[in-house]
């Protein structure tokens, strides 16, 4: 009866169709997939987290996990295994991008080397590890975190936005019509950026700050940055020219504090200070079509616009046409919408792999041919702004698919996985249903992975 090692070296060589002893095994196994390096532990370590959720730093502790997985409780009980490892790993939080064979240190550098594309064809701001806001310039992918929510890097993918409210970090600005108020320009900013925003204090009782844009008749999401500088009375924000004044929250730190949407014509938004003698600092003020704030978008003498973030590579090399394993960890503010955390499609998008939430708030992942979906797996609800870890893997009359270690959902339809896939668009399908949110990481594995290998993936 062969040893466990010998169990292990054996299923290397069925998938490597080497016989090389166990060394020049394993290193036709790195080199199947891509691993680079020329130290074997290392290479060995690069393996085993591409087989798993989470990055291991020491080798062992990797190889026990990838045991786990595989259902034994340690790499010298592990006998016979599945070895095949990912192809494919965009870790943005650790900001490790894996593809074919090569490591890139940025999404420009991985875009370059894939000749993928990424596009938005404006600056977008961000927040960094620290929590400051930071400004992204053109066509430059952003990585940063979703503040009071988790300090968690992760790539942003959001929908284009247009901000109608003018001048919103300058209530000194005439468009801000102040009664028994006074504003004045003297306030560090989110960004850390010394008289960057504004104070306002109320000089009377229920002092007011409103401005009137004229827009058609839509669907208006107010929001702003705010913090108290004086007082402990009650600060008021509207959107409908004071029909609807809604108390918010305010504390001594920075707080985006939003109003629920309405639709409006022409809308008439700022805000109420109830205490004379209180005083609040503001800061991107930000007046948008939808049901949910985006990113802070700065305004002058206009509105302005932030173009959606489109983000393509080409699924040559590490994408297998018969079988294969999704791995996305994400956060989104969509709900009632379809979004895709990500897509692979042919040049006509009528063959897909779709990982997406639908309109019901479901994660779905499928298959779609000519057009139809053709394995299409649904399993929990999502809620918004909470982080998923979803996986999903397709074979011919085999897929399932698992979100946060719950049960297994599985498809068994034939003939289902679709022909000509040439791209994979992260956080969008070309730029169609995007996830307006942040991705942590996704990676694939040219294989379909055991249901409970997917399972401990995502628990």
């Amino acid at each position: 009866m062969p040893t466990n090692d010998e169990a292990k070296l054996t299923a290397v060589q069925a998938l490597t169709s080497t016989n090389l002893g166990y060394n020049g095994d394993w290193l036709s196994l790195f080199n199947l997939y891509g691993i680079p390096g020329s130290d074997f532990n290392g290479r060995l370590l690069d393996w085993a987290n591409g087989r798993l959720s989470k990055q291991y730093t020491n080798l062992q502790d990797a190889l026990n996990a990838v045991a786990l997985l595989e259902g034994v409780a340690s790499w010298g009980q592990l006998g016979t295994f599945s070895p095949s490892s990912a192809t494919l790993d965009l870790n943005f939080e650790t900001g490790r991008y894996f593809a074919n064979g090569v490591v890139y240190s940025s999404i420009a550098a991985l875009v370059a080397g894939l000749s993928g594309t990424y596009t938005r064809a404006t600056s977008a701001t961000y927040f960094d590890s620290a929590g400051t806001l930071q400004t992204a310039a053109s066509g430059t992918a952003r990585v940063g975190t979703v503040p009071g929510l988790t300090t968690r890097m992760g790539y942003l993918a959001e929908e284009a936005r247009q901000n109608d409210a003018l001048w919103n970090r300058d209530l000194t600005n005439a468009a801000w019509v102040k009664t028994t108020a006074t504003a004045a320009k003297d306030q560090t900013g989110i960004d850390g950026v010394a008289s960057s925003a504004s104070s306002l204090t109320a000089t009377a009782g229920n002092a007011t700050c409103l401005q009137t844009v004229v827009l058609a008749s839509s669907a208006r999401f107010q929001s702003a940055y705010v913090k108290r500088l004086v007082g402990s009375g009650t600060v008021e924000m509207t959107t409908d020219n004071r029909v609807t004044w809604t108390p918010v929250t305010v504390t001594s730190a920075w707080t985006r504090v939003t109003i629920p949407t309405q639709t409006l014509i022409n809308p008439i938004f700022g805000f109420r200070i109830v205490t004379s003698g209180d005083s609040i600092a503001v800061d991107y003020v930000q007046n948008e079509t939808g049901a949910f704030a985006t990113s802070p978008i700065a305004t002058t003498t206009g509105a302005v616009t932030r173009n959606a973030d489109v983000l393509n590579l080409p699924a040559t090399g590490w994408y297998s046409a018969t079988a294969g394993t999704f791995y996305a960890e994400y956060i989104t503010n969509v709900a009632g919408a379809t979004v895709n955390v990500a897509t692979l499609y042919s040049a006509d998008t009528l063959e897909r792999i779709d990982l997406q939430i639908n309109t019901a708030a479901l994660r779905n992942p499928r298959t779609v041919k000519a057009g139809a979906a053709v394995t299409s797996m649904t399993v929990g609800t999502y809620t918004t702004l909470t982080l998923d870890k979803f996986a999903a893997a397709f074979a011919d009359g085999n897929s399932a698919t698992v979100v946060n270690g719950g049960a297994v959902t599985t498809n068994a339809t034939t003939s289902n996985m679709p022909t000509g896939v040439a791209t994979l668009s992260v956080g969008s399908r070309n730029g169609t249903g995007p996830l307006s949110g942040l991705i942590r990481r996704i990676f694939y594995l040219p294989t379909r992975q055991a249901d409970a290998v997917i399972q401990g993936w995502t628990a």
